[in-house]
């Protein structure tokens, strides 16, 4: 196996890493203002590398098989290899080491290193330019706080009373009047789930109205359906008892009407309620 020797030079510029010791040599640079002719001879390649890894050896076992000889410099010896066999996008020149009148031999550095945090690098800023481009284009919205008494749902099955001449009444701070129009009468349809019931809320009231029904029996009560909010100046004819808590069949029950009552303008509701009961409830297929 060819033996190259490291010959020291006064001028040499640069340490170069070989095996985890450093050589001195000539840097690029250096050798272009030696040689601008480019009058010199490189006769072969060495990596520059720290000391070898465990992970790393079984991959130089199968490197040595391309080896032309072996670089000895500082009492150590170092693999030399054709040249050519680091000329790529993953190695970069390093430097030269002299071994001869105008005889070199090139050390090449992996690129690696560079190449790994460079595509970080470019990864983290297309991350940041994605995420800023989606924030511009998703705004964030703004936070959504409900009102201190939220008013429910208007009922979508109201319907408006027509205007009477009645001027809407008013009450003291704190108070409320509400004028009901209804009959002691439901009739509940287990096909359907509705109950058909007559309920109005005339214009001079001044309060909104919530309705529930109720079935009583034995001292207990319960749960049939409720209405959406009734506004004063507007009447309700069907309530939904699909939620209703009682198994219930055909016949007649005994049931009662309870009121909530909601200030139209700052949607709290009253804290006296009120019941509507003897109420007769017809149930049918």
């Amino acid at each position: 196996m060819t033996g190259f020797y490291h010959i020291f030079k006064q001028d040499y510029d640069k340490r170069l890493l070989l095996g985890g010791h450093f050589v001195f040599g000539y840097s690029p640079k250096k050798m272009r203002e030696l040689y601008p002719d480019n009058h010199y001879a490189v006769v072969g390649e060495v990596k520059s590398q720290k000391a070898l890894k465990k992970k790393n050896q079984e991959l130089e076992k199968k490197n040595k098989e391309t080896r032309i000889g072996q670089l000895h410099a500082n009492e150590k010896s170092f693999d030399v290899f054709p040249c050519g066999n680091h000329k790529s996008l993953l190695h970069k020149p390093e430097g030269y080491i002299c071994i001869g009148e105008d005889k070199f031999v090139a050390v090449y550095s992996s690129r690696l290193p560079f190449l790994v945090a460079l595509t970080s690098i470019i990864t983290t800023t297309v991350a940041i330019i994605i995420l800023i481009l989606w924030l511009l284009l998703n705004p964030k919205s703004p936070v959504i706080i409900n009102p201190d008494h939220p008013l429910p749902d208007i009922d979508p099955e109201i319907e408006t009373l027509p205007p009477d001449d009645e001027d809407k009444v008013d009450s003291e701070n704190g108070g409320g009047f509400v004028s009901m129009v209804y009959t002691k009468e439901a009739t509940v349809s287990l096909s359907t789930n509705k109950a058909q019931i007559y309920y109005q809320n005339p214009n001079k009231s001044n309060h909104s109205v919530l309705l529930e029904l109720y079935l009583v029996s034995e001292g207990k009560e319960y749960f049939l359906g409720r209405t959406g909010l009734i506004p004063a100046g507007s009447a309700i004819y069907e309530m939904d008892v699909s939620e209703r808590d009682a198994n219930i069949r055909t016949g007649v029950y005994t049931g009662l009407y309870r009121t909530f009552y909601y200030d139209p303008l700052t949607g709290e509701r009253a804290v006296i309620s009120s019941d509507i009961t003897e109420v007769t409830v017809y149930v049918t297929e």
